[in-house]
């Protein structure tokens, strides 16, 4: 008996978290039991990214949210190729995935990344949420659980960094010798609250800390945040280190990892810090409580810049504490949030739609 074919759809620009996702998530789905092509919107970086890494590549001409052409395309392919099962990945994927899908007569499937609206995974036979609030949120606009699955985005884990690889990655970034070394990694929108990090590190130095930030990302906002830097008299203490495709690169040099944002799915990111030995304090958004809970983190509510100073500061003064956080979290990274268990997890939502298609 053949494997059943599935097609996971993807716009494609690699500067977003569902394209770590769905990178990760290839590489778990290698030894599953299933024929997973992937279909990525044309001209987008992300397809040759899985050309090289062996993967089976569908370039769709999609354009629009709702391209009427591309949904042809996408329809004769289904039929042509024999798939068995769509699975897709953000909203405009969503859209037309699902349209296609159902007039070929498929379960599709499609995974909310962040706390989106409602359509178009109501047109979707099932959905994953990458976790509780987005499965809550979901619900809130009025999708039933027993159509949506939790399955929380993981990583491939890597060897703690050490203290020699700390004191390179600081040499490189320019802020070796700094006493903290803050890091915070997002795409540079206000939802993300990197303002809020500026604001922090301006109290921290006001207090006599000699803090640096390291900004990893890039986005709208990121000329205003260079202004802001300015004008809080940041501009020798920030490194805008702009898009940086391997956080671990970045993460190496860190003291802290703050990840202040205003609206949050589940940050890839925090699990990158949370497997370098890196302890977080980040805002109780979306399901940032999930990943650091049982107080492997700090979680702060609100964007009161003073309160994330406060969490800081617990932390450089109670050593011994910050350090058995760091080994909890090590630890609740290697129970819930691998690329092992989301592969896992992903299969075991695809075997159940594969068998009720059959039924």
């Amino acid at each position: 008996m053949s494997a059943p074919r599935i097609l996971q759809m993807i716009e494609g620009g690699r500067r977003n978290g569902a394209a770590a996702v769905l990178l990760t998530l290839a590489e778990g789905l290698r030894d599953q039991p299933f024929c997973i092509h992937y279909g990525v919107f044309r001209d987008n970086p992300l397809a040759a990214i899985l050309d090289s890494r062996g993967f089976e590549v569908q370039r769709l001409p999609i354009r629009r949210r709702i391209d009427l052409v591309g949904i042809a395309h996408l329809i004769r392919m289904l039929h042509r190729e024999r798939y068995d099962l769509v699975h897709t990945h953000l909203s405009r994927a969503t859209w037309n995935g699902c349209i296609a899908g159902r007039l070929c007569g498929l379960p599709v499937l499609a995974t909310a990344h962040s706390l989106e609206k409602r359509m178009p995974y109501a047109l979707a036979t099932h959905v994953i949420a990458v976790c509780e609030a987005v499965r809550f949120h979901l619900a809130s606009q009025g999708i039933p659980n027993s159509r949506v699955s939790v399955v929380y985005n993981g990583i491939p884990i890597a060897p703690q960094r050490d203290a020699a690889e700390k004191q390179a990655a600081q040499a490189a970034l320019g802020v070796l010798g700094a006493e903290l070394v803050v890091g915070c990694a997002s795409r540079a929108v206000e939802e993300k609250g990197v303002d809020v990090a500026l604001r922090t590190v301006a109290l921290l130095r006001g207090d006599g800390v000699d803090a640096k930030l390291l900004f990893a990302g890039d986005g709208d906002a990121l000329s205003d945040l260079n202004i802001l830097s300015r004008d809080l008299g940041l501009a020798e203490h920030v490194v805008f280190l702009g898009y940086i495709s391997d956080i671990r690169q970045v993460l190496a040099a860190l003291d802290v990892f703050l990840l202040p944002t205003r609206r949050e799915g589940f940050s890839i990111a925090i699990l990158e810090a949370m497997a370098a030995g890196i302890p977080c304090v980040a805002a109780s958004v979306g399901g940032i409580p999930e990943s650091l809970a049982d107080a492997t983190g700090k979680i702060v509510d609100g964007h009161d810049p003073e309160d994330y100073q406060n969490a800081i500061c617990e932390l450089i003064k109670n050593p011994a504490a910050t350090q058995q956080m760091v080994c909890d979290a090590r630890k609740r990274l290697e129970q819930r949030f691998t690329m092992q268990s989301m592969s896992a997890s992903t299969a075991e939502v695809y075997t159940r739609l594969l068998k009720f298609r059959a039924v």
